[in-house]
This record gives C-alpha cells, sequence and structure tokens, in this order.
C-alpha cells in the first residue's frame, strides 16, 4: 500500500487538492487534460484512496449490505448471486451477514453497519419486527425487506407468493399429464 497522500497527487499533478478530490469522486467536470495528469499522477504515485477517512467525510459508503436470515437455507443461494451481480454492476460492494434466525445477532449486525456507514441495506428479516431496523432507517439509509414483511416500519418490500407459485407448479405437473405429486422441503 502506497504511503502518498492527495496532498503528493496534486503536487505531481499541478493542479490543487479540491481537483483531484473531483476527478477521485467525479463530483464535478475536470477538464480532461487535466483529469488526464491527475490519473497519471495517481498512477505513478501508486496512490490509494484512505476508504476510512473518505467514509467519515462523505458519512457513507460504497457498500451495500445483504443480511439474510439463515445463509445454510440453500434457496439464498441464487438470490445473494444475483444481488451481487447487480451491485457490482452499479459500482458498489456487497457486505454479506448472516443473522442465523437469531433477533440478537440481527441487532448486532445492524450495530454494525451503522458504524460502517453503509449506503443500503437488503434485509431478509428474522421477526415481523422493524425495531432493530430504525437507527438505519433514521439516518435515512435506503432498507429493503424481502421475503418477510414488517408491520411497524414503513420499508419498500419484495415479497414471494408462495401459494400462487405452489399452484402454479402443481397446475403444470397436472397439465403434464403427472397424477401422484409429492413435495419435498
Amino acid at each position: 500500500m502506497s504511503d502518498k497522500t492527495i496532498e503528493d497527487v496534486a503536487r505531481r499533478a499541478g493542479v490543487c487538492i479540491a481537483t483531484v478530490s473531483r476527478v477521485l469522486n467525479e463530483t464535478k467536470a475536470v477538464r480532461p487534460e487535466t483529469r488526464a495528469r491527475v490519473l497519471a499522477a495517481i498512477d505513478e504515485l501508486q496512490y490509494a484512496r484512505n476508504a476510512f477517512a473518505h467514509r467519515l467525510r462523505s458519512g457513507s459508503t460504497n457498500t451495500i449490505a445483504l443480511m439474510v436470515s439463515d445463509l445454510a437455507n440453500p434457496i439464498f443461494e441464487f438470490m445473494i448471486a444475483g444481488i451481487e451481480e447487480v451491485v457490482y454492476e452499479r459500482g458498489y460492494t456487497l457486505l454479506l451477514c448472516n443473522s442465523n434466525e437469531s433477533v440478537r445477532r440481527e441487532a448486532q449486525h445492524v450495530a454494525m453497519l451503522e458504524q460502517e456507514r453503509i449506503a443500503g441495506l437488503i434485509v431478509i428479516p428474522v421477526s415481523v419486527s422493524g425495531a432493530v431496523l430504525r437507527p438505519l432507517i433514521s439516518r435515512g439509509v435506503p432498507v429493503v425487506s424481502f421475503d418477510r414483511r414488517l408491520h411497524d416500519v414503513s420499508l419498500d418490500t419484495v415479497t414471494l407468493d408462495n401459494r400462487t407459485g405452489g399452484r402454479m407448479a402443481t397446475e403444470h405437473l397436472l397439465g403434464l399429464g403427472h397424477r401422484s405429486l409429492g413435495v419435498i422441503t
């Protein structure tokens, strides 16, 4: 890891620190030739941003957390892979937490996620109460509940209609001529 600072990059590129910051954060337009000088200086110096300091200044990270209720549940395998792919494509990283069907563990994860200043949370909650999520919600962190509806907080929620899905699967198998059906769960 490089011990070079943003000041070193600014000096090498012949620009002010604010310009380096604009290039790093892509917040304001920087002339292409200036951007190229800054990026070249970053490369030459092998500058690496201090993620902790950036998180403190910005109040957030580019991390989306996914908290599942039971990581051993095989139904979550494809869901996790799909979420990670979408998160990655949008320039975020995914932090995975497993509450293991424990309300206490879920609360511990939420406390840690609040300190990490996550950009958002997708949660498969353990209980139907959203009280444990209130610190994140009150700070304005976007939270989406998946698979289970929370009754005491207003959240965007994605749920499955298992009854309709079961009926559709049964009708499909019956339509194929099968008459002896079984379910393994």
